[in-house]
C-alpha cells in the first residue's frame, strides 16, 4: 500500500487486537476439546482452539442487559450452553447466534455450580440456598431437588458413566456427596475433608475418585461400595486434581519402566495447587476392590521461575511478602484433562491457560529429571487478560519480512515479561521478583533490557529467552530503562544502557555483550552489569529515560517538570528543558532531526531542539494527562496517548491534529511504531519488470493500556483516499444512470439506483412521480378519462415494495420515518407504510430492528395526520352548507354576493375580494401552503381562510334573508290587520 501524496497518515484503523477473554472463574472444556469456555465479567469467552484460538463472546452488546453472570455449563454433544445470573435465573442459549431458547427461576439464591449430564438432557444447578436441583432443560421442568448440604455449594459433577445417574457435589461444609438420580436420594456422604473440597475427578473404569482440598491432602474413594480409601498428604493447598486414562498412564509409566503386578490396577494422579508445580503420583489399586493400595510420587514439573526455587507462592510467609503476593499470581487456580489429544490444562491465578502435553511429560521422564527441579514449556499458551500494559518495546527482526511478522516485548504489571508475536501467541521471561515496570529492546533484537521494583535491572538474551546479566545498585523501584540505539555501539563493542527510577539517580550501564554467557549456568548465576557513572539527576522519581540516535546524548525526564540533557559518555549535564507545568512523563528523540519531544500531565506535547535547547512547537489538544509519545512515519508525526484513553496523531510541520483514536476505555501507557517494506507484484511479463518489483510501505503502531488492550493500528489513508475516489466515480455512473431512468420512466431501476445511493429526497421524488403519473398501461385500458382515475392508487407501490431487498427494506423504513413525520409528505408516506404493511409479511417486518425502532414515531405522526384531517373535514362541511344555502337564494342576492367589494386576504399574503370567489379553491393550491413549516400552523391558515371565504359569501345573504324575514314580518302584520278589522263588524252587527 503506498502513502498519500503528501506523506502524511490521517486515517489510521485497527489492524489486530488482542482484547482480554477471561476474568476469572469457571473454565470449562468441550467433550470434542475444540473450544474453551470461561468467564469474563459479565459475558462468557469461547476459545475456538480448530480456528487458531479465536475468541468469540457469547452474548453481543445489544443481546441481554448488562447483568452479572455466575456460572455455566455447555453441551456435550450440541452447540448450547446454559447460562445463570446472580438473580438465580437460568438461561439456555445457542452458540451459533440463534438466540435464547428459555428462561427459568431456578433458585431463590445466586447460583454457583452447574454442570451438565453425559447425555445433555439433563443440567444440575447448586445455589447458595444451600440446594441442588435437576433440570429438563428442554421442557423447562425442575425432576430433582435435594437439600442435604448445610452450607454453600460449591461444586457439580455428573458420574462420566451416564447408565449410573450419579451426581456428586462439594460444598462449603466440607463435604462430600454423592446422589443417585434413580432412587432419588444421597447414596453416600463423605467427611475426610477438614477444609473446602475444590476439585474431584473420577478415574477411566468409574470405580476410583480422587479429591483434593486446601486442607493440602488428597483423598481417595471406592466409588463401588463408597468407601473412604486413603488420605495422602501433599503440602500445599491444592486446586485441581486429574486422573489420567489408561493410556496416557501406560505411556508415563512405561518410560520409567514402571511393573503394575498382576490383579492390580495402576492410575496415573496430577495435582496443583498455590506452589505452582504439577505433581503427578502412580496410584495402584486392587482391579476388584479397594484392599491393596499403594501412591507413589513419580515427578514435579515446576510451572513459574518462583515454583523452580521452591518459592511457596499459596504462603505469605516468604521473607519478601513483596515477592510472595507477585509470585502466588502463578499459583493454578484449575486443572483440567483433554484426553483427546493428550494434554493437561492449567489455569493460573493471573488468568493465563497453560496446556502442557503428556509426551513433554515422558520426555522428562525418560531424561531422568525425576529429582531435578525444571521449568516445562507449554505447548500452547492463551493469555486470558494482559493486565495493565505498561510499556513495550518492539524486537527487530532483520532476517524476516515484519510486515507479516514481528515480535513485541511487554511490560504487564507482573513479574513476568511478554514476548507476543503478530498471532499473539506469547512466550514468557521470568526472572524479575518485583513488578517489570520498563523495558527497552537493542537495535539488533538480540537484547532486551528491563527495570522492576526489585531495584534490578536484567539483560535478557532474545535467542535463547534467558537472563545474562542483572545490574544492581539502585535503591528504590527503577522506572525507566533504555539501551544504546547506535548499532555501531554494539560492533565496536561500547554499548551501554542507562536506567533511572524513584530513587533520582541516573546511572549508565556499560553492555560488554559479547562477553555475556547466552545461557544461565546450572547455579543460576547471572553476569553483573558495571555502573559507569551515577548523577543524581533530578529532585523527584525519573519517569522516563532515552539515548539519542547518535547515542551522544542522554535525556530524562521526571516527576519535578523538567527534561535534562546529559552527554553519554559520563553523564555530563548540557541543558535543562522548563516548560512543562506538570511531572514529564515520556521523551522521545527525533529518528531524522535534532529535536526531542516531551509529554506531560499538563496535558500537552513539546518539541524542543537539542542543538539551542530551545522550545520550538507546543501541541495542544489532550483533555487529561499524556503519558506516552512516540515519532511515526519517519519522525514527520507524532502519536501521543492519553489518561482518558484517546490517541492523537499529530503533524510536526503544521502543528495539527489529523486524526483522534477512541477505542481504549482506560489509560493508555504504551506506544510502540513499526513501519516496514513490503514488495507488490507486477502486472508486467518481461523479467526485467518482474525482478524491479514494486515497494510499497505501511505504516503501523502498536497502543496498550490499563484496559488489557493491545491493539496494532495501521495507516489506512492511501486505501482511503483509493476507496473514496472508486466511490465518488461509481457514484457519478450510478447517478447518470438514474436519470437516464427517470427520464424514460424507468422508476423501478431508478428507485434501486436512488436507494444505493442513500438519497433520501431522490427516493422520495420518485415515489410521488410513481403516485402523481397515469401509468401507461392504464391509459391504454381507460376509455375515458373517468375510467382512469378509478385506478386504485394505494396499489401503485406494491410491485415496488415486493423487489426491495433486506437492506433496501431498511433504508427505505428509515427514510419513511423522516417523511412521515413533515406534512408535505404525508400522502405519499401513508401510501408507502400502507403497502409495506399488505406486501411484507408482519413476522417478517418484526425480524427488522430498524422497523422496530421506527414504529413509535411512525404511529404518532400518523395519528396526528388523521386527526389534522378530521379537522379539515368537519370545517369543510361549513362550505357545502353555504354554497346549498347559495342555491335557495333569488338570483338578485347571488349577484349582490358575487359583486360585493369586501377583500379577502388569502394565504399567500395577496389580498381578493368576493367577485374572485368563482374558484374559491384558487386560494388553497398546493404551492401556496409549501410555505408553511408547522402542520398545526397550517391547519390554522387554512380554517381561517375558510372562515374568511364564508364570511364573503354569508354576509349578502344574510343581509338578503334579513330583508326577506323584514317582508315576511311586515306582510304577516298587515294578516293580522285585516282579520282584527275584520272581526269588528261582526261583533259590531252582533
Amino acid at each position: 500500500m503506498k502513502q498519500a501524496n503528501d506523506g502524511i497518515s490521517k486515517v489510521w484503523k485497527v489492524h489486530k487486537s488482542s482484547d482480554p477473554f477471561y476474568s476469572g472463574g469457571k473454565v470449562e472444556v468441550s467433550l470434542d476439546e475444540t473450544k474453551i469456555l470461561c468467564m469474563h465479567e459479565d459475558n462468557v469467552s469461547i476459545i475456538r482452539l480448530n480456528e487458531e484460538g479465536v475468541v468469540t463472546p457469547l452474548f453481543k452488546n445489544d443481546d441481554i442487559e448488562s447483568e452479572p453472570i455466575s456460572c455455566f455449563a455447555f453441551h456435550p454433544s450440541k452447540e448450547e450452553i446454559v447460562v445463570s445470573s446472580q438473580k438465580s435465573s437460568v438461561s439456555h442459549w445457542s452458540t451459533t447466534g440463534e438466540g435464547c431458547f428459555r428462561t427459568f427461576k431456578a433458585h431463590q439464591m445466586p447460583i454457583l455450580a452447574m454442570a451438565y449430564d453425559p447425555s445433555g438432557t439433563l443440567v444440575a444447578t447448586g445455589s447458595a440456598d444451600r440446594t441442588i436441583r435437576v433440570w429438563d432443560v428442554a421442557g423447562g421442568f425442575c425432576t430433582h431437588s435435594f437439600k442435604e448440604h448445610s452450607d454453600i455449594i460449591r461444586t457439580l459433577q455428573f458420574h462420566p458413566n451416564p447408565q449410573r445417574l450419579q451426581l456428586i457435589s462439594t460444598s462449603d461444609d466440607n463435604t462430600i456427596r454423592i446422589f443417585d438420580l434413580r432412587e432419588q436420594k444421597c447414596v453416600a456422604v463423605f467427611r475426610n475433608h477438614v477444609s473446602l473440597p475444590t476439585a474431584v475427578s473420577i478415574s477411566y473404569d468409574g470405580n476410583l475418585m480422587a479429591s483434593c482440598g486446601r486442607d493440602k491432602v488428597v483423598n481417595f474413594f471406592d466409588l463401588r461400595q463408597f468407601t473412604h480409601i486413603k488420605t495422602v498428604p501433599v503440602m500445599e493447598e491444592l486446586e485441581g486434581v486429574v486422573l489420567l486414562n489408561e493410556a496416557h498412564s501406560a505411556q508415563l509409566l512405561d518410560t520409567i519402566h514402571s511393573v503394575t503386578p498382576k490383579g492390580m490396577r495402576a492410575h496415573v494422579l496430577v495435582t496443583a495447587g498455590g506452589s505452582g508445580v504439577l505433581k503427578f503420583f502412580k496410584v495402584t489399586l486392587n482391579a476388584k476392590d479397594s484392599s491393596a493400595f499403594e501412591i507413589t510420587a513419580l515427578l514435579h514439573f515446576p510451572l513459574s521461575s518462583a515454583a523452580r526455587h521452591g518459592l511457596d507462592l499459596s504462603s505469605s510467609s516468604s521473607a519478601n511478602s513483596r515477592e510472595a503476593e507477585a509470585a502466588s499470581l502463578h499459583g493454578v487456580a484449575s486443572l483440567h484433562y483433554l484426553p483427546l489429544t493428550g494434554e493437561v490444562l492449567s489455569v493460573t491465578k493471573d488468568y493465563n491457560l497453560c496446556s502442557y502435553s503428556i509426551a513433554s511429560f515422558a520426555t522428562q521422564l525418560a531424561n531422568n529429571l525425576t529429582n531435578t527441579v525444571s521449568r516445562l514449556e507449554p505447548s500452547k499458551l492463551l493469555i486470558g487478560s494482559q493486565g495493565e500494559i505498561l510499556d513495550m518495546a518492539l524486537i527487530p527482526n532483520p532476517n524476516a519480512n515484519v510486515g507479516s511478522s514481528f515480535k513485541l516485548a511487554l511490560i504487564t504489571n507482573s513479574t513476568q515479561v511478554r514476548i507476543v508475536d503478530e498471532r499473539f501467541n506469547c512466550s514468557v521471561l521470568e526472572g524479575h521478583k518485583d513488578i517489570v515496570l520498563c523495558v527497552d529492546v537493542s537495535p539488533d533484537g538480540e537484547y532486551i533490557a528491563t527495570s522492576s521494583k526489585d531495584h534490578r535491572v536484567l539483560l535478557w538474551h532474545v535467542p535463547s529467552l534467558t537472563a545474562v546479566a542483572v545490574g544492581e545498585g539502585h535503591t528504590d523501584a527503577v522506572g525507566s530503562v533504555c539501551m544504546a540505539r547506535s548499532r555501531a555501539s554494539y560492533a565496536s563493542r561500547v554499548a551501554f544502557g542507562a536506567s533511572g527510577g524513584a530513587d533520582k539517580i541516573l546511572k549508565r550501564w556499560a553492555l560488554p555483550v559479547h562477553t555475556f554467557a547466552t545461557v544461565n549456568n546450572k547455579k543460576g548465576e547471572l553476569s553483573k552489569l558495571v555502573a559507569t557513572h551515577s548523577v543524581r539527576a533530578h529532585d523527584k522519581d525519573i519517569n522516563a529515560v532515552a539515548v539519542s540516535p547518535n547515542d551522544a546524548l542522554i535525556a530524562s525526564a521526571s516527576q519535578d517538570k523538567s527534561v535534562r540533557l546529559w552527554r553519554a559518555t559520563d553523564l555530563t549535564p548540557v541543558a535543562t528543558l522548563n516548560g512543562h507545568k506538570r511531572g514529564v512523563w515520556k521523551v522521545a528523540f527525533s529518528p531524522v532531526d535534532k529535536t526531542l519531544v516531551s509529554c506531560s500531565g499538563d496535558r500537552t506535547v513539546k518539541m524542543w531542539s537539542v542543538v539551542d535547547h530551545c522550545l520550538l512547537r507546543t501541541f495542544e489538544g489532550h483533555t487529561a494527562s499524556v503519558l506516552a509519545v512516540k515519532f511515526v512515519n519517519k519522525g514527520s508525526q507524532l502519536v501521543s496517548a492519553s489518561a482518558d484513553g484517546l490517541i492523537r496523531v499529530w503533524t510536526i510541520r503544521t502543528g495539527e491534529c489529523e486524526s483522534t483514536l477512541d477505542v481504549h476505555t482506560d489509560r493508555v501507557w504504551a506506544l510502540e511504531c513499526l513501519q516496514t517494506s513490503e514488495q507488490e507484484e507486477t502486472t508486467e511479463a518481461s523479467e526485467e519488470d518482474a525482478a524491479a518489483a514494486v515497494t510499497s510501505e505501511n505504516l503501523y503502531f502498536f497502543s496498550g493500556g490499563s484496559d488489557s488492550k493491545l491493539i496494532q493500528w495501521k495507516d489506512n489513508t492511501a486505501a482511503e483516499e483509493v476507496t473514496r475516489m472508486e466511490t465518488a466515480e461509481r457514484n457519478l455512473v450510478l447517478e447518470q444512470q438514474m436519470q437516464n431512468d427517470l427520464r424514460h420512466h424507468r422508476y423501478d431501476k431508478a428507485l434501486s439506483t436512488a436507494l444505493d445511493l442513500g438519497h433520501s429526497l431522490k427516493v422520495l421524488q420518485i415515489l410521488t412521480a410513481v403516485l402523481e403519473q397515469e401509468p401507461k398501461q392504464a391509459k391504454a385500458d381507460a376509455e375515458s378519462k373517468e375510467d382512469l382515475f378509478t385506478v386504485d392508487w394505494s396499489l401503485r407501490l406494491d410491485p415496488y415494495v415486493r423487489a426491495f431487498t433486506e437492506e433496501q427494506l431498511d433504508k427505505v423504513v428509515t427514510y419513511l420515518k423522516d417523511w412521515n413525520s413533515n406534512a408535505r409528505h404525508c400522502y405519499t408516506s401513508q401510501v408507502l407504510l400502507n403497502s409495506l404493511l399488505r406486501v411484507v409479511r408482519v413476522e417478517a417486518l418484526m425480524k427488522h430492528r430498524v422497523v422496530l425502532e421506527a414504529l413509535p414515531a411512525l404511529l404518532s405522526y400518523t395519528e396526528r395526520h388523521y386527526q389534522r384531517l378530521d379537522r379539515l373535514n368537519q370545517a369543510s362541511y361549513m362550505l357545502e352548507y353555504f354554497a346549498s344555502m347559495i342555491s335557495l337564494l333569488p338570483e338578485e342576492s347571488v349577484d349582490r354576493a358575487n359583486t360585493s367589494s369586501r377583500p379577502v386576504q388569502g394565504i399567500d399574503g395577496k389580498t381578493y375580494v368576493s367577485d374572485a370567489i368563482e374558484e374559491p379553491l384558487v386560494l388553497f393550491r398546493d404551492s401556496d401552503k409549501t410555505d408553511i413549516d408547522s402542520d398545526d400552523e397550517e391547519e390554522e391558515v387554512v380554517v381561517e381562510e375558510v372562515v374568511e371565504v364564508i364570511a364573503a359569501v354569508a354576509a349578502p345573504v344574510a343581509e338578503s334573508a334579513k330583508k326577506k324575514a323584514r317582508k315576511s314580518s311586515e306582510g304577516d302584520l298587515d294578516d293580522v290587520k285585516e282579520k282584527k278589522s275584520a272581526k269588528k263588524p261582526r261583533k259590531a252587527h252582533a
